[in-house]
């Protein structure tokens, strides 16, 4: 019953997630931008995470929209940002790109389709840069990560 309820809460989570998209600013960079963003400089003053969508797939398969929501230390919803990802390609956001420049501490939800992608995350601070834990598992065709802990200030 319990495995029941479960597949049950993660359906209609996944219809939820899927319907309101349509105020979702799209951000364009690719791997080169990234290689610029993860250069460490010593006049850095800000930390952000950065979200990374790698299409895993067969280069056959047309490109995945990636669909990310910030959620603020209360679970607020604090804006939504969303990718086109090339098949084979690559593609990244700021978490300060889906909170428009807001600082918080929160996670971020993403969602892909087709689920052939994968999302990783990484704290970019003025003392380096790490990675982040991640959780993924796709369900119906539909790719769902949560990384549960990223900041933006």
């Amino acid at each position: 019953m319990k495995k029941l309820t479960a597949m049950f809460i993660l359906m209609v989570a996944s219809i939820t997630v899927q319907a309101d998209d349509s105020d979702a600013v799209e951000i364009v960079r690719d791997g080169a931008d990234l290689a610029v963003e993860l250069d460490v400089r010593p006049d850095r003053d800000t930390t952000d995470t950065a979200i990374v969508a790698s299409s895993v797939g067969d280069a056959n398969v047309d490109s995945a929209v990636v669909i990310c929501r910030a959620f603020d230390a209360n679970g607020q919803r604090i804006g939504i940002a969303k990718m086109q990802v090339p098949a084979r390609g690559l593609r990244y956001l700021r978490a300060s790109d889906i909170t428009n420049g807001q600082d918080y501490v929160g996670q971020v939800r993403c969602t892909a389709r087709p689920h052939t992608v994968a999302v990783t995350a990484y704290l970019v601070a003025p003392s380096g840069i790490t990675d982040l834990k991640s959780r993924q598992h796709s369900h119906r065709g539909v790719s769902h990560t949560l990384v549960p802990v990223t900041a933006s200030f």
